[in-house]
């Protein structure tokens, strides 16, 4: 498994998760038995009844959900405040703001960016078609956006 771009990894054992979207034939909920760091940004996750090779197979590309409450202490430093005030560039528009906080929604999790002239703020969904790199060492996000994402974003 990896964590959406841009947000660290917080399974751990015992976490009971959701799959999305989910499977008709396969389990719509597991709870966590090991996860376990591999390499880069990957990690080994079991889940308690996925069993088979086919289980598991029906679960690529699907997202885990967790409970709020179940996360653990200070992944709100860990998510939000680690990308707070990153510099945010887009691969045609060029340099859209910086990030000012995450803005939780159902579906995903959204980049609050403040542009540098003041005019309004962009809402960028943490997806991986958008988000293109994160350099944690230059705290710079990469991304290619729609520029009408952009400009709803402006006129708000």
């Amino acid at each position: 498994m990896r964590p959406t771009s841009g947000l660290p990894f917080l399974l751990e054992e015992g976490m009971e998760v959701v799959f999305v979207p989910p499977v008709l034939t396969e389990p719509k909920s597991a709870v966590v038995e090991e996860a376990s760091f591999i390499k880069d940004d990957a990690w080994f996750v079991r889940f308690e009844g996925v069993d088979t090779k086919d289980m598991a197979d029906q679960l690529v590309g699907r997202y885990c959900l967790v409970r709020k409450a179940d996360l653990p202490e200070g992944w709100e430093d860990l998510a939000n405040g680690g990308l707070a005030g990153y510099e945010v560039i887009d691969e045609e528009l060029g340099a859209l703001g910086t990030v000012d906080r995450l803005v939780e929604m159902p579906a995903q999790a959204l980049l609050a960016v403040v542009p540098s002239d003041g005019a309004g703020e962009v809402l960028i969904p943490i997806v991986d078609e958008f988000i293109r790199e994160v350099d944690e060492e230059a705290r710079v996000i990469r991304v290619a956006v729609p520029a009408s994402l952009v400009e709803l974003g402006r006129e708000g």
